[in-house]
């Protein structure tokens, strides 16, 4: 495997993608010692895969960066038999914010050092290089959707579809069944929508949908098409469908009985048992939660105020409704 990638960085520098590191222990907690791995870069894909041997044939571990991850460069005092000498520089950095291959936050940082201060500075460059290319890559995951089928019976019908302007054949979604597949398809897809890619690991990524998807071959002919569905029918759950949306996507709306709380008006009184429903706005669902679990869920950081809730017959961010915001902020 080359050093180095085909394409340049923005500035036209060389963008590094392996080479061996020392890499320090514990980022998973365990020990902290230093050893020796020898790293591979995915620049589009954010995946720092680390191995045993310089041959890349015994796999040891993979580090997932994402558009908020950071290179931090530190200088440590540094002990024991990997210490530089006295007066050598330690090529010391870390990765902070980053995941392992289940999407886990590393509970510590991943901390690394190079043997060169050519290698130290190409490792900088090519990481941070990497994690802008990922930033742009959410953004356009707005457009692309990732819906995670658990049951069998998905509750749509996907049709070939060929475009007026192009000629060119999709596999898009013909209609959606509200009474089939727990209701997902219906509540999240929309006719016409492009099914360009399917999951069939559980490595699912609502941030960048399409990665490690497999693609939907182009121009299906009714054989190719007819081996899709079977695939698709075959696959195990939970089954993961990316979707290029052809229209906005829309919020679903859930379905309230009259007896389930609140006035017609909207002035809702609420107190700790009272429910409401909170929209995920990455797997793009909603669930019926208590204004005690929300309220605990805002102090952890895990609900903002512009998270969204169902309120007065709308989808409303929490700052937009007062009296439940007193609340959390109690």
């Amino acid at each position: 495997m080359p050093e180095y990638w085909l394409e340049k960085d923005e500035e036209g520098a060389a963008v590094r993608v392996t080479g061996g590191l020392l890499k320090k222990g514990g980022s998973r907690g365990g020990r902290r010692n230093w050893s020796k791995r020898w790293f591979v870069l995915e620049p589009r894909g954010g995946r720092f895969r680390y191995y045993e041997d310089p041959k890349l044939l015994r796999e040891a571990g993979v580090v997932v960066l994402l558009a908020e991850s950071e290179i931090v460069v530190r200088d440590p005092l540094l002990k024991g038999r990997h210490a530089p000498s006295g007066g050598e520089d330690s090529y010391y950095f870390e990765l902070h914010k980053v995941t392992d291959a289940t999407g886990r936050p590393r509970p510590f940082p991943f901390a690394l050092r190079a043997f060169t201060q050519v290698e130290y500075d190409d490792w900088l460059r090519s990481l941070s290089f990497c994690v802008r290319q990922l930033k742009p890559t959410v953004r356009r995951a707005q457009d692309v959707a990732l819906v995670v089928f658990e049951t069998v019976e998905l509750g749509l019908s996907l049709a070939l579809s060929r475009e007026k302007d192009t000629g060119r054949t999709t596999v898009a979604v013909a209609r959606t069944c509200p009474d089939k597949g727990d209701g997902v398809a219906h509540a999240l897809l929309r006719p016409d929508d492009e099914l360009v890619g399917l999951h069939e690991t559980h490595d699912f990524d609502f941030e960048c949908p399409e990665y490690n998807a497999t693609p939907v071959p182009p121009n299906l002919d009714v054989a190719g098409f007819e081996k899709l569905l079977a695939t698709v029918r075959g696959a195990p759950r939970p089954l993961g469908l990316v979707f290029k949306r052809r229209s906005p996507p829309k919020r679903p709306v859930p379905h309230i009985d009259d007896d389930d709380g609140g006035d017609d008006d909207g002035d809702e009184v609420l107190d700790d048992s009272s429910n409401l429903y909170v929209y995920d706005d990455h797997s793009m669902s909603f669930d019926k939660v208590d204004v005690r679990t929300i309220k605990l869920k805002f102090q952890a950081g895990d609900i903002s105020p512009e998270t969204k809730v169902f309120f007065a017959d709308a989808w409303l961010p929490i700052s937009a409704v007062p009296c439940l915001l007193a609340k959390l902020q109690q």
